[in-house]
């Protein structure tokens, strides 16, 4: 945020699947994945369990896009943030995944239009 800030753009955790997301979001799934690391994203579900908003758009995130992992979500209320991880039965692409807000993960941003 800092960052945009200094250069005169909106910048936050990335969205995928939104009007304003990434523009390429498998390609960015599969980036995540070949550099094997668990990524955080600008989703949670804090506010209302089970109802997967971006932070920064306030867009929902549908419980069945194909982006989540097969079992999930599935973390109830200790599990209101989201991460791109890199799951070891697919190994082509990083998929959703509920988890807490507590853990340490490196993060994608993204650039915002500003309105």
């Amino acid at each position: 945020q800092t960052i945009g800030e200094d250069t005169d753009h909106i910048m936050d955790l990335a969205e995928v699947g939104t009007s304003s997301d990434c523009t390429g979001d498998v390609q960015l799934m599969e980036i995540i994945s070949a550099l094997g690391y668990d990524v955080w994203l600008g989703a949670t579900d804090a506010e209302v369990e089970g109802e997967w908003l971006w932070q920064k758009t306030g867009e929902q995130l549908s419980l069945s896009n194909n982006m989540w992992e097969v079992s999930d979500p599935s973390g109830g209320t200790s599990e209101n943030c989201l991460e791109a991880g890199v799951f070891s039965a697919f190994h082509n692409r990083a998929y959703f995944n509920d988890i807490s807000c507590s853990n340490t993960y490196n993060f994608v941003c993204q650039i915002f239009r500003k309105f």
